[in-house]
């Protein structure tokens, strides 16, 4: 485990989309696990920023998206599906179909999680 100390939040966004952006580019077809909340915003606007200079480019990768609520409809305001296409997927050219949602509306738990494995398991 690396342990890094930054000197204010704005290097930890650098650093923590450094990190991304440099997996997408060396593996253009990765598989990212995307979390929600307040952490990531900034490094979401790092990414954002990288993707508008022409250094990146999110056709080839897939994202599983980590948070959802149960119960919510994707499309309202407080879903975490909103949250990550008002700061990340709407700002870059991350095709929909590779998109990983869970879908916690309709499904059970059970087929829930064994959908999700599967398309893990799949050859992008």
């Amino acid at each position: 485990m690396n342990l890094h100390i930054f000197q204010n939040q704005q290097e930890l966004n650098e650093a923590g989309a450094g990190i991304i952006t440099s997996l997408v580019q060396m593996q253009p077809r990765a598989v990212l696990g995307l979390a929600t909340g307040g952490t990531p915003v900034g490094i979401y606007k790092e990414i954002v920023k990288a993707y508008q200079k022409g250094h990146i480019s999110f056709k080839g990768i897939t994202t599983f998206n980590l948070d959802e609520y149960v119960g919510l409809p994707e499309n309202h305001p407080e879903s975490y599906r909103t949250y990550m296409k008002n700061h990340l997927f709407d700002h870059i050219d991350l095709p929909l179909s590779k998109l990983i949602f869970l879908t916690v509306m309709r499904l059970t738990r059970k087929r829930n999680v064994s959908d999700t494995m599967k398309s893990l398991r799949k050859p992008s």
